[in-house]
């Protein structure tokens, strides 16, 4: 498997061991909750599972409010460290 990182804004989940975090891609915000542990200095780490020229399909630790845990995101987004 494929991994790379993502950065996230990060807020509070409803409980302690929980984590809010959102990130935008071309207008449309996107907000899941997810484990503390999935989040290291407003990164979260995302399955790769396709990359174009422009673009790549991944997979979210966690489904999103709005969509399923997979989606296209600009690979301007990306990295392949988390720092």
């Amino acid at each position: 498997m494929n991994r790379a990182f993502l950065r996230v804004e990060v807020g509070p989940g409803m409980f302690s061991s929980e984590k809010t975090v959102s990130f935008r891609v071309n207008g449309t915000r996107y907000t899941l909750i997810v484990d503390s542990s999935d989040v290291v200095d407003n990164v979260i780490q995302v399955v790769v599972l396709e990359r174009k020229r422009d673009h790549a399909i991944v997979d979210l630790p966690r489904e999103t409010f709005t969509t399923g845990n997979r989606i296209r995101v600009p690979l301007e987004l990306l990295a392949d460290r988390a720092d």
